[in-house]
């Protein structure tokens, strides 16, 4: 992972960094590699925003199969 220093990223306090870096550290999940630049400042910028495209709720489905 980059260091958000490199990128000119100022948060107001410790805890808004650490959300931030929390939602990056589950984006690189969902990607399975690092980010680039420009999604971790996405995420910075736009923290709600990436929480909710990052959300995954499964469909529902309709398929009945016995349990065995």
């Amino acid at each position: 992972m980059h260091s958000y220093n490199n990128f000119n990223i100022q948060f107001k306090n410790d805890e808004e960094a650490r959300q931030v870096l929390e939602l990056v550290r589950y984006a690189n999940v969902h990607k399975q590699r690092p980010l680039v630049k420009e999604e971790f400042i996405f995420i910075a910028e736009y923290p709600k925003i990436a929480k909710q495209i990052l959300t995954m709720v499964p469909p529902d489905i309709s398929i009945d199969r016995p349990h065995y």
